[in-house]
């Protein structure tokens, strides 16, 4: 069965049917009629690529990347080869050479590539494959769907296309080499993230009900961990280094151990809290208690392990580092007007993939004229002799209209030249550099919900990795 790509919005109800009865397999073989009386059977079904032969090539295609085999791999691809390649926000198209030069050097490094939900469409001349696919090299993590095109050349089954359909950027743990841990506000008190999930069984008492936030996620819950085993036990009593969004730091000790959850419940949901009636009129629903509140919104992620924190007076948190010194770039807000940097950075934003892509979008889905974006705001973080300008650029409409977003981080070098640093980094509220290795690190807020922040490191093809809070938001905006 082919899978079909959708993009939903607003709030849809769907209802299951019975699936169709798969379709016969085509024969390997389909013999011509030799006269009149075959001629009146019934239709042979066509000819088509051979599905068993298309997974053997995806096997092998799977094989040589894990075994780091790129003569092998090499082979799979036909003379004629079109490859898209994308990674988070940015997009490259090559040709044969282009593709296999970029992935012989990708080769140098030992990898691990899985794919899920392999679905094979074949037809008389060329097969297409869907599948989920998995990337980790290194510290580099992504996943996304990934197309490809086989064809039949001089008799055997090749690439003749392949597209990363879109790739998303997986979040590192919050224990990563730079020891950075986000630090949450649950009911007056700072929590701080200790690890990326812990166990239900763990917790010890009732969840601790949070006043609804005015960001996503609407709500967080906190139980006490007095069941969690030795290994997180073990943080009591254990002092982390802390810091504000500007670079403050101070000693903050962990007092307790505890699970985190939360998320933005479904608006239908927090009217039957409320006691609302349904909408026959016939019934009113009884309020819902605190404690039942607080349970629910517990229930709709695996929550994380976290840890009580007592603060020093006058001490603000935003998250901690375990890096011994790392260096903070001081914000200096928008840059003047007349500053060849800001001119400079901006036509840079102006050609990234990720703005482009939303031009085309305001004018050939939207036919509008002009530049899709109104306005683009830039903010400057300057220290140790270097220059960074985060540019954004938004435009956040109703479902059915023109939305856009892009956001990048340039460095201001010699000339007032501006290199591009990542795509896709949101609003950066922290740069910094925090174990002394050149790379720039970021603590940014999502453009559209602000979020609980996102940690970022930067590599030399864009976003190398990222730690993120991941909460369900099950409401309808539309």
């Amino acid at each position: 069965m082919k899978r079909a790509f959708l993009v939903l919005t607003g709030c849809t109800l769907l209802a299951c049917s019975e699936p169709a009865a798969p379709a016969p397999a085509a024969s390997s073989v389909a013999n011509a009629p030799s006269s009149a009386s075959d001629a009146a059977r019934p239709e042979a079904a066509p000819v088509t690529v051979d599905d068993k032969a298309v997974r053997a090539l995806i096997d092998g295609w799977l094989a040589a990347q894990n075994k780091g085999d790129f003569v092998a791999y090499e082979k799979l691809y036909a003379a004629k080869l079109e490859g898209i390649k994308r990674s988070g926000p940015r997009v490259w198209r090559y040709d044969r050479k282009g593709f296999l030069g970029d992935r012989e050097r990708m080769f140098k490094k030992p990898m691990t590539v899985e794919a899920t939900n392999i679905v094979v469409t074949a037809g008389a001349a060329s097969a297409v494959v869907e599948l989920e696919q998995r990337f980790k090299q290194g510290s580099f993590e992504d996943k996304g769907p990934k197309r490809l095109v086989v064809v039949e050349e001089k008799g055997a089954l090749k690439i003749a296309r392949e597209e990363m359909v879109q790739s998303v950027v997986a979040g590192a743990s919050p224990t990563n080499a730079a020891g950075f841990r986000h630090v949450v506000e649950v009911g007056g008190k700072p929590y701080v993230v200790l690890g990326p999930r812990g166990e239900v069984s763990w917790a010890s008492g009732p969840p601790a009900w949070a006043p609804r936030r005015e960001a996503h996620p609407d709500f967080l819950v906190v139980r006490p961990a007095a069941k969690a085993p030795a290994e997180p036990l073990a943080w009591r009593g254990r002092v982390l280094k802390v810091y504000d969004e500007d670079g403050k730091s101070c000693d903050a000790s962990v007092t307790d151990i505890a699970l985190m959850s939360g998320g933005t419940p479904h608006f239908g949901e927090v009217l039957r809290w409320d006691g609302d009636p349904d909408p026959s009129g016939q019934l009113t629903m009884p309020k819902a208690s605190l404690e039942s509140r607080a349970a629910n919104v517990f229930g709709m992620t695996t929550p994380y392990l976290v840890g009580e924190l007592e603060l020093p007076k006058g001490c603000a948190a935003a998250f901690a580092l375990e890096a011994a010194k790392p260096t903070f770039f001081e914000a200096k807000g928008a840059p003047a007007s007349d500053d060849p940097a800001l001119r400079a950075a901006t036509a840079a934003f102006k050609g990234l993939p990720s703005y482009q892509a939303s031009q085309k979008s305001f004018e050939e889905d939207f036919q509008q004229k002009g530049d899709w974006a109104p306005k683009i705001e830039v903010a400057a973080f300057e220290g140790n002799g270097r220059r960074f300008l985060a540019v954004e650029a938004s435009v956040v409409a109703g479902c059915a209209e023109f939305n856009g977003e892009a956001t990048a981080l340039f460095e201001i070098t010699s000339g007032n030249r501006a290199v591009l640093v990542a795509e896709g980094v949101g609003r950066p509220t922290s740069v910094f550099d925090s174990d002394g290795d050149g790379a720039i690190e970021l603590f940014a807020e999502r453009l559209y919900d602000g979020g609980l922040g996102r940690y970022l490191v930067a590599g030399p093809n864009g976003i190398a990795s990222e730690a993120a809070l991941d909460f369900p938001n099950n409401d309808c905006g539309c």
